[in-house]
């Protein structure tokens, strides 16, 4: 690498480091995170497929519920189509709840992260069996623990909705650099491009890797994140010290 090259990239990363460290202070300060924006977003349309499409279903259930036992005796068979009316809209409520709890942006609330991982886990069982291993208790920064367990949310979605896969299984570690979050998904080995790239950005934007790998036997996500805020601005300044030279 040239000097000129060198001195560019050290300008580059003290600017990146700059602003890190601005977004270190509005965390501090409580202001919303850089990914704020986004998830409130997607909190304001669960909100919303809530109060419209959630109710509109429930309303359809009572409906048919008071239809059914109307007709009990006077007309089996409309009786009979609205038992059926019911359960479609019973289950149909059922895969809209689902949904949203994917939707809603998943916060540690007080909870430790591995209870809410394990939580994730639960909910995607409802579609493929999976389970949480590791330690009983790890932990970091509120900060850093609130963006793991939102990566870890968005990347389960993408394993139990598109890839494919039969099973999988999450394992959360703590070392000197950090938190490293692995999902292993057995039976599947497709993840979008855009749900990948979507979780790379976001793994990058706090200081962290996102990588996936793929095998016969199926496909592994892998998410590293520094363990305290103050880690995102030195894994920055640490890439001039890993380019390598020319």
């Amino acid at each position: 690498m040239s000097e000129r090259s060198r001195t560019e990239l050290t300008a580059r990363v003290a600017e990146l480091t700059r602003a890190l460290e601005q977004e270190r202070a509005a965390w501090q300060a409580g202001e919303r995170s850089p990914y704020a924006a986004l998830d409130s977003d997607h909190q304001q349309l669960a909100r919303r497929l809530h109060d419209t499409l959630s109710q509109s279903l429930n309303a359809a259930r009572i409906y048919a519920r008071v239809i059914r036992s109307a007709a009990e005796r006077s007309c089996p068979e409309a009786s009979e189509s609205s038992a059926t009316l019911e359960q479609v809209a019973r289950h149909a409520a059922e895969e809209l709840q689902t949904l949203l709890r994917w939707l809603r942006p998943a916060r540690l609330d007080g909870a430790a992260l591995v209870a809410r991982l394990t939580e994730l886990a639960e909910l995607a069982s409802r579609a493929v069996p999976c389970e949480v291993r590791g330690p009983a208790e790890v932990h970091a920064e509120p900060e850093m623990e609130a963006e793991l367990l939102r990566i870890a949310q968005l990347a389960l979605h993408g394993l139990v909705g598109r890839s494919g896969a039969t099973s999988i299984e999450l394992e959360l570690e703590r070392d000197e650099q950090g938190l490293l979050l692995t999902a292993r998904a057995s039976g599947g080995g497709v993840m979008p491009n855009e749900w990948k790239t979507a979780l790379e950005g976001r793994a990058r934007s706090f200081g962290g890797i996102f990588a996936t790998e793929h095998a016969p036997e199926g496909l592994t996500l892998s998410c590293r994140l520094p363990a305290t805020v103050s880690g995102i601005s030195r894994t920055m300044r640490e890439v001039a010290d890993v380019t390598p030279s020319r």
